[in-house]
């Protein structure tokens, strides 16, 4: 495993029953969540083999929210500026939060004028 890699100089296993939850989790994040939920569980056991337990999963969903305005291009805008703020006007980082290239981001600034 590359994260076992990065914390350990040993491979490090994973069970079955450790795979089945977390393919039966209902993932909100993208796969940076599963990313770091593996991480944790390779940092926190001292096991050669990672089981279900070492899993521990939040309860709660996200807070939903109430949609009034069904126009992308508005939630597109504002998810934009959303993001610009959040890393305080680090194009790079924005556009890879984002998950577009730095052209394009800029691109989508230009048609928004922002």
């Amino acid at each position: 495993m590359k994260t076992s890699q990065k914390y350990r100089n040993k491979t490090i296993g994973i069970s079955k029953a450790a795979i089945e939850k977390l393919k039966k989790h209902s993932w909100f994040g993208n796969v940076r969540e599963l990313q770091h939920t593996i991480e944790k569980a390779v940092i926190m056991t001292e096991a050669e083999q990672i089981v279900a337990n070492d899993f521990a999963f939040s309860k709660t969903a996200p807070k939903s929210f109430e949609i009034e305005n069904f126009n992308l291009a508005d939630h597109e805008k504002q998810i934009i500026l959303k993001a610009i703020q959040k890393f305080q006007g680090n194009m790079s980082l924005t556009a890879k939060e984002l998950g577009i290239n730095r052209s394009t981001l800029y691109d989508k600034m230009k048609k928004y004028d922002l």
